[in-house]
């Protein structure tokens, strides 16, 4: 599993979002990657402390996204 969301959504933003995914126990350890057409290193500092595993700015470039899906989701499969 993989969570792919946007930073800038309407009612719950993706730092919203991030947070209320790592509140859940079973969720914890969901890889979250990030995608915005705004946003910078600032942002990208407070997902990654919240537990984000990746972001991406728009437009994405597929390989990109694939390559950090596949990346995240091969961390999440390590053990502990």
């Amino acid at each position: 599993d993989l969570a792919v969301i946007d930073l800038d959504m309407p009612g719950l933003n993706g730092v919203e979002l991030t947070a209320a995914v790592r509140a859940k126990p079973g969720l914890r350890d969901l890889p979250i990657l990030v995608v915005t057409a705004r946003g910078g290193a600032p942002d990208w500092q407070l997902l990654q402390s919240m537990g984000a595993n990746g972001f991406l700015l728009k437009p994405i470039d597929a390989y990109a996204l694939i390559a950090m899906a596949r990346r995240a989701l091969r961390v999440a499969a390590e053990p502990a």
